[in-house]
């Protein structure tokens, strides 16, 4: 048998991936959070029918916050680690991102053995949790990774021998001194070793007046009646009766559940202390501690006018409305007391913690702290199967529609008129007859919110002219000399009754066109792909696939000869400070890669074997780099018509851009793939041309590839 991942280090995790998934790794390290519009699905951005839904859509957000690092986004500490993965185990869901979290734990305590340092730095709520987490996945917990670090004797070697905080594991800590001695007590169970006698007396001992705990009574307050200096607190008195449960003392328990009862605001929520505002974190908790006290969920005594705990929780869940990276959270506050986020306005502090969310997704699973420690007692594990479980969010839909015209002008026209249905100030216009003008502009006409329109080279279409009255543009600004748009065409613009200005950007060629266009984006990076060939040949795949991202984070795009770095092209890249290569060398030779290293220091490339391979890897990567694909374009790869236009509209719309095959299913296998990577993030699906150039075959089936598959 192959030794188990979770007990070594990185290299012994194996994930199955093709070649152009390579990027998926820079994803992950970058946490691939997007910054997009919220909640760009019209669907009612409210709750999760069931519990059993919502346990499947918060495991598939904790999945997509873990990176290739196994770091936790939002909240990467050793406690938010270990909670995330207990939550995954729940849920069933992210089994390489449960793999990541368990490597990154052994690693961590490796490392720490390594410099020499005792785990006892640690913590003790830290190295409880941990151990917890470890032992639900199977791994031996007293004989930790490579250095052989012994779990169960570090915390047992914790505990007070005498004094007043005789039993307790950990040292006096007025903040944490309870939570972590529960924990410990948990870890220590899910170890096979119940805790003794004088640890259970001492957590009593802690107890509050009220039936709660504090995190920490001093000996002084021990003999009062009340807890004066640190109040009960449900997060405490959660994990003490969780740690009781184990225990099997259940003496008091009417005790625990008078204090809950205090905690409760009256509509079915708990705040994490008597007389303060409930929050999703201490219903969580609460909902824990009945479950610990009664063995059962909580009953209709429970309820508020709100509904039952259970009910208000999942509630709570931010929604099939809300961005794909918050979708399955849980925010810091109760919605309805705080303001009502939505996904149009979500507020700040919109989403809590990863422990919350997993917290949460226990609460509704029916599961505590106890019956886990209890499950790897006996043998068992919580921890997902490598197979996929189904997607986490079957019930929220991906909108699809098209947009057209009958050539490549009126479509330009049609993609106009969706992003920017309130019109614009300035308008870039190129030639229809050709690619590269309108290619390098996107750039240009992303950074002055402008739509690309498209034009015959002698004479401007109705269409155009129309459009740009429509706009109510002011500016217009022509790409290329008289031979790309006569002085006609810039007469017909100049004479609509809102323009202005119209002025051109003109070189000798091509090239010379990209770079001056390029000087006026400015930036410190450019895109640098192939602009000269036989058509049939393609030249203008790789710039095309890169459209959006260009006019979405303002990188232009320069041109260049296969064999042949143009002297204006090296001049223009002799001021960045980074140059994306465009295509493999059949496109962009390594002769011309190595004449731009020579000028720039950071030069890569990003390459597919085919356009449409290239096309996903950009779709992947610049979604890193902040574009949102909750809005996916699709258009034809084997045509360049259609979408040379659509880099500047899509942008504006806040979206992304993938060419795909019209006559492969689903577009091809790497337009699958990149829309698998990014699922959870999908909520709609525009085409962009005729369906005899692109038919609706092709964007159902990725439809439904955005739901059909698991996360993480």
């Amino acid at each position: 048998m192959a030794a188990d991942p979770r007990q070594q280090g990185t290299d012994a995790v194996t994930h199955s991936t093709r070649w152009w998934l390579l990027p998926l790794t820079l994803l992950l390290v970058l946490g691939l959070t997007t910054t997009g519009p919220a909640g760009r699905a019209v669907a009612d951005p409210g709750p999760a029918v069931d519990d059993a839904d919502a346990v499947a859509l918060a495991g598939g957000h904790l999945s997509r916050l873990v990176t290739a690092t196994g770091a936790v986004v939002g909240g990467d500490s050793a406690s938010e680690r270990a909670w995330t993965l207990m939550g995954l185990g729940v849920a069933q869901v992210g089994r390489q991102a449960a793999d990541r979290i368990a490597v990154r734990i052994v690693q961590d305590l490796d490392a720490v053995a390594e410099d020499g340092v005792s785990p006892d730095e640690a913590s003790t709520p830290s190295l409880a949790l941990q151990t917890l987490a470890l032992a639900l996945t199977g791994v031996d917990v007293t004989t930790v990774g490579t250095s052989g670090t012994d779990l169960v004797a570090t915390i047992r070697d914790r505990q007070q021998p005498a004094g007043p905080d005789a039993g307790l594991y950990g040292q006096v800590d007025t903040d944490q001194a309870v939570p972590g001695h529960a924990l410990a007590i948990l870890a220590l169970h899910a170890a096979g070793e119940p805790a003794d006698a004088a640890a259970l007396t001492w957590l009593e001992g802690q107890r509050c007046p009220n039936g709660g705990w504090p995190a920490y009574r001093d000996p002084a307050s021990r003999s009062t009646t009340t807890c004066e200096i640190l109040p009960a607190d449900t997060a405490s008195t959660s994990l003490a009766a969780q740690a009781q449960q184990v225990a099997g003392a259940t003496d008091r328990h009417e005790e625990t559940q008078r204090y809950l009862r205090a905690a409760g605001d009256g509509t079915g929520a708990f705040a994490r202390a008597p007389g303060l505002v409930a929050s999703p974190r201490a219903t969580a908790q609460a909902i824990a501690a009945i479950r610990a006290t009664t063995g059962a969920a909580p009953d209709r005594s429970w309820d508020g006018t709100a509904g039952g705990p259970q009910e208000v929780l999942r509630a709570e869940m931010l929604g099939c409305g809300w961005h794909g990276t918050d979708r399955g959270a849980f925010p810091t506050s109760m919605r309805d007391t705080a303001g009502e986020p939505t996904p149009e306005d979500p507020g700040p502090g919109q989403t809590d913690l990863p422990s919350t969310t997993a917290q949460a997704l226990l609460a509704l699973a029916g599961r505590t702290l106890g019956d886990l420690a209890t499950t790897a007692a006996t043998g068992g594990t919580a921890y997902p199967p490598a197979a996929a479980v189904g997607d986490p969010f079957p019930g929220c839909p991906v909108l699809t529609d098209r947009t057209a015209g009958a050539d490549r002008i009126t479509t330009a026209v049609a993609l106009s008129t969706a992003a920017f249905p309130d019109g614009a100030a300035d308008v870039v216009v190129a030639t229809a007859g050709g690619y590269a003008d309108a290619l390098a502009g996107a750039a240009l006409a992303g950074g002055l919110a402008a739509p690309l329109l498209l034009s015959d080279a002698t004479s401007a279409p109705a269409a155009l002219l129309q459009e740009i009255g429509r706009l109510g543009a002011q500016r217009v600004v022509l790409l290329g000399g008289p031979v790309a748009l006569s002085a006609q065409v810039e007469a017909q613009i100049a004479a609509v009754d809102s323009v202005g200005t119209v002025r051109r950007i003109a070189g000798a060629g091509r090239a010379e066109t990209a770079a001056l266009v390029a000087a006026e984006v400015g930036g410190q990076r450019a895109f640098l792909a192939r602009g000269f060939g036989e058509d049939a040949s393609a030249p203008w795949a790789d710039a095309l696939a890169v459209g959006a991202w260009s006019a979405t984070a303002g990188i232009p795009v320069l041109l260049t000869d296969r064999d042949a770095l143009p002297p204006a092209t090296a001049e223009a890249l002799a001021d960045r400070a980074q140059v994306i290569v465009l295509g493999g060398t059949a496109a962009v030779s390594a002769q011309v890669e190595t004449a731009v290293s020579d000028l720039v220091d950071d030069v890569t490339r990003l390459a597919g074997a085919t356009r449409f391979e290239t096309s996903a890897i950009a779709h992947l990567m610049g979604t890193a780099d902040g574009v949102d694909p909750a809005s996916t374009w699709l258009a034809t790869g084997l045509s360049y018509p259609d979408a040379l236009a659509a880099g500047p509209a899509v942008a504006a719309s806040g979206g992304a851009l993938l060419l795909v095959h019209p006559d492969q299913a689903a577009g091809g296998v790497p337009a699958l793939s990149a829309i698998r990577r990014v699922d959870y993030l999908v909520d709609e699906l525009h085409t962009i041309g005729g369906r005899a150039v692109l038919p609706d075959g092709v964007m159902a089936s990725l439809a439904l590839a955005a739901r059909d598959e698991a996360d993480g």
